[in-house]
Order: C-alpha cells, then structure tokens, then sequence
C-alpha cells in the first residue's frame, strides 16, 4: 500500500470537515423540521408517600413504559431517547382502589418545550389496593424420617403466628405459613429453638408468590419432643381358683395393644399394661363387653389415644353343680364365758364347678364351709351372719364358686341347769 503524502492527509481531513459543516448546515437550516418515535420510556411514580397513610398501595404498573412521537427542529430532536425522558405519574390525590386508568406528566430535557409531543397512548392502567394486615398460624412440614420405633409431640413454634401486612387481594388468599425441616438422617432426637424459613400458602396448596407482603417474622424457631414408642399389649391376670385356670379361659380385649411413647430406658422395663386382675373363683358366667379403664404407667404418653379396653370372657372345658352340705366350720369365735352358739343355717348350697366326671365322684361331706368370725368380739346374745369360704377336699380340679355363702349363728347364754 502507498503511504499517502503529508500533502493529501491534509486535504482529506479538510474535505472531512467541510462534510461535516455541511451536513449541519443542511440538517439546522437548510431542513430544520423532523419527528422521531421513542418506545419504551419508563414511568415514574411520585408522592407514593401518600398512599400509605391513606392505607393504600400501588401493586401493579411499576414496569409500564410508554411510546412518543415528537416532532419540532432537528437541532432539539438530537438530544430526545429513552433516557431523558420520563413519563411521571402523580399518586397524591390518588383515592380509588382497583385497576386505574391515569394520565401521565412527559419530563426531560429544556428542548421538550420546543417540540410537540404526540401521545401514542395518553392513559396507562395502574392497580391501587388497600393495605391489610392479618395473623396466619404457623405449620411444620416435616420432610425427614424419623427413626424405626420414634414418633414426636407435635411442633411448637415461636412465635405461634406471624402477622403479615400487604395487599387486601393477596393477603386474603393466604392460609397458612409453613415451616419446612428436613433433617439430614432419620430423627431420634428432640428438636428445641431451631431457626426455620416458611413460606405462604393458599387453602389449596399453591405458595403465595408477592413482592408487596411482608412479616414481623422473617424467620421462626422451631421445637418439638421426639419420644420413642413401643406397642405393648393389654392383658387381665388372672388368680386361678373356683374350678378355673387359664386353660379354661377365652379371652378377647379390644384393643389387644396400645402405642406408648416415652423415654427409651423408662420403656424398656414395659412389657404389657395390666388392666384389670380377675378372681375367677369369683367368675360364674364369663364377661361380655366388661369395659376398663387402661392404667398407663406414669411418664409414658398415650400415643393412640385410647382410655379404655373391653374384655369379652368365655369359660369352657367346666360344667357346674349345686351341692348341699351341712359341713360347716366355725373358726375364730370368742364367746363370753357362759355363752354358747347354736347353728341357725344348718345346711349351706354351694354351686361347685369343674370336669364333669371329677364332678360326679364328689360327695356332699367332701364340700366344707369355714365361717371366720375372729375378726369380731361378741360381747352379748345375738344372732350373727359372716360370709364364709366353700372348700373341696380330695380334688385338685374341682372348686367352689365364691357366691357370698352365709352361715348364721345364734348366741345366748348356756342354761343353768346344762352343763357349760
């Protein structure tokens, strides 16, 4: 390439600038008239301010721009773009809630006072709400696991609800504000003032996205109690007497076993919950539907919360039979001296239970009455009752149903003429 010459440099910066001058010149006198369209001009709010202590607020319009046309003198068109000019709106005498169409003032540089300025669109639509304020109650969405055989009490926060202000329209589609906690591994321990993030969420589920509400609470803290838990079963003891052993028991508790939760070490002594002790020499006909209130231990929690058991009874492989017997014992009377006692119930039934051919061997002497009055000081003549024991003797598979057998004595003094 050939270098050009000091000499042609010179004429081609000259040439340049006489282009330059020219075209000035052609553009700011020769044809001084234009028009340029500018888009995307942002808006402007002023004297929000005034909206609040109205309890009002702008929720929708903050991103609107508008387009211009202007028209004028090419040299004050130079200066007009996107940048320079704003379209300003004025919120202080603003009243009305809702959506709003509203009038905008054009701002810019000293040259907007020498050009027309077309609107394209002489309105742009804003949405005015009233600010409301409400408490949601607090919620735990426990995402993680907790350890085989653990369960918790449930959560406790602090504080117990948070109060959100915003738009009346969001706020009024908030149901809830929920606390998510995914712990790393499977739960086993207690949780106590743990920092936790929530979110809003409608009555359907849908998390509520808003720029506008905000919280007394950015963040809660979060407690509950991890217990662990044990199924145990319900049984009734049983002390065996009146013919009957467990082998003649059928049994049926509903439920069979509760959920109890508490510390591991006091759970590990557990094994079963007593809910009622049976005589069952006392039990001539079984149960049906006996209701009993289930004594949990103390420190344990009730997990299923169940306060009551029914227990239906059957009794099988025994038949039962009346026997009359005039084998009566008296043990334990103290008369005073020159008394004595005559027997007024001379023979006692007794209902005897067990095998039947146990049954049939027995004979009326081998059923004996014992009629303890050692607990009682008779002082003076009278006529006295005491329940009394009914035994079998000779068997070990038959026995007496315990039905309150009386025996009954007179006591009077001995005679003069009777030998004492």
């Amino acid at each position: 390439m050939k270098k050009l010459k000091k000499g042609n440099i010179l004429i081609w910066a000259l040439s340049l600038v006489i282009a330059v001058v020219l075209w000035g010149y052609v553009v700011f006198y020769v044809n001084p008239e234009g028009d340029i369209s500018v888009s995307g001009i942002p808006v402007e709010f002023i004297n929000e301010s005034a909206l609040t202590g109205k309890r009002l607020m702008l929720v929708d319009g903050r991103d609107t721009t508008i387009d211009l046309r202007f028209t004028g003198r090419m040299q004050n068109l130079v200066g007009i773009n996107k940048d320079t000019v704003t379209a300003v709106i004025n919120l202080r005498d603003t009243n009305a809630t809702g959506d709003i169409l509203m009038e905008y003032e054009i701002r810019g540089p000293a040259e907007l006072d020498y050009l027309t300025i077309h609107r394209i669109r002489p309105v742009v639509s804003v949405t005015i709400d009233r600010i409301s304020s409400k408490y949601v109650d607090l919620q735990l969405d426990l995402a993680g696991e907790f350890a085989e055989g653990y369960d918790y009490d449930p959560a406790v926060f602090e504080p117990a609800r948070i109060y959100i202000t915003g738009p009346a329209t969001e706020l009024d589609a908030v149901h809830s504000a929920v606390a998510r906690y995914e712990p790393p591994d499977p739960i086993s321990r207690s949780v106590s003032y743990l920092p936790t993030d929530y979110t809003l969420y409608t009555e359907s589920g849908d998390i509520v996205e808003s720029e506008y509400i905000t919280a007394d609470y950015d963040e809660v803290w979060l407690s509950f109690t991890v217990f662990m838990v044990k199924t145990v079963p319900l049984v009734i003891n049983f002390v065996e007497g009146g013919g009957l052993t467990e082998s003649n028991i059928i049994m049926d508790i509903s439920p069979a076993s509760v959920r109890i939760a508490g510390d591991p070490e006091l759970l590990a002594d557990i094994g079963r919950i007593v809910i009622a002790q049976i005589d069952l020499a006392s039990l001539l006909n079984g149960l049906d539907h006996e209701v009993y209130a289930i004594p949990y231990p103390e420190g344990v929690k009730n997990r299923d919360n169940r306060d009551e058991a029914e227990a239906s009874i059957q009794i099988v492989g025994v038949t039962t039979r009346d026997f009359n017997t005039m084998n009566i014992n008296i043990k334990g009377l103290v008369l005073p001296e020159g008394y004595a006692y005559n027997l007024v119930s001379g023979m006692v039934t007794v209902t005897l239970r067990g095998p039947l051919d146990e049954l049939n061997h027995i004979q009326p002497n081998d059923v004996r009455i014992v009629a303890d009055f050692s607990d009682e000081a008779i002082t003076s003549a009278g006529r006295y009752r005491r329940t009394a024991e009914a035994y079998v003797d000779g068997s070990d598979t038959v026995g007496a149903v315990k039905k309150g057998y009386e025996v009954v004595i007179d006591v009077a003094p001995i005679p003069e003429d009777e030998p004492q």
